[in-house]
């Protein structure tokens, strides 16, 4: 997260810097971009950076999150519960403007440290806080699988999440997320849901499935 000095600017101030770093990033290879050129390019000074932000990881999460917590919104819009969603529809791309969408694009080349950070640092949990609003409901009502608490669910999605990028990236599949919605697919069906969910639940999920002809 951006430290308070960040936060202090104005909501037009960040917004400005926001769209100045998502284009840097949209021309160029996430690698390939270094400090220096962010500050020239986001107008201040390398040294208002660290004042910002702990280092450029950090600074793009922080951007990615806020993109992708905007596609998450879309899961609040029908009535099939919101982690089925995620788990069977490709994201809802129509919530972000092209720029957004395009830098959202470039997490396809980002290195897997970068990965590492967003599924085990608390970025991935921000950005699928749905997924933990819907947990705990199943929670309360024992829908879950015996002895499961919230976190330990939220692990199993986020390793396995980080784990499908590993493969796609090892076998060079990482760069179009049509080979990546179809895997997430078959991901949450055959492991994800069925190692959360009680065998009860996951039954009358394969119905709701079945109704909502979601294919996959």
């Amino acid at each position: 997260m951006p430290k308070s000095t960040y936060f202090h600017l104005s909501e037009q101030r960040k917004q400005e810097i926001k769209e100045r770093i998502m284009d840097l990033f949209i021309k160029n290879p996430y690698e390939s971009v270094n400090i220096r050129e962010i500050a020239a390019h986001a107008g201040f000074s390398i040294g208002s950076f660290y004042k910002y932000f702990e280092d450029k990881d950090e600074m793009y999460l922080h951007f990615l999150t806020e993109v992708e917590s905007k596609i998450s919104y879309s899961y609040q819009k029908s009535s099939l519960p919101r982690f089925i969603q995620y788990a069977f529809y490709p994201e809802f791309k129509h919530e972000l403007n092209e720029n957004e969408y395009l830098f959202d694009q470039t997490w396809t080349n980002a290195p897997i440290s970068v990965y590492y950070k967003f599924y085990f640092e608390g970025y991935c949990r921000k950005t699928l806080q749905f997924i933990v609003e819907d947990l705990k409901k199943l929670e309360s009502e024992n829908k879950l699988k015996s002895g499961l608490d919230i976190d330990t669910c939220m692990f199993i999605i986020s390793s396995s999440l980080f784990s499908l990028w590993i493969y796609l990236k090892q076998n060079n599949l990482s760069q179009d997320l049509h080979h990546y919605f179809p895997y997430r697919t078959y991901l949450f069906k055959e492991i994800v849901l069925p190692s959360i969910l009680s065998n009860e639940y996951y039954k009358d999920v394969e119905n709701m499935i079945r109704e909502e002809t979601i294919k996959y």
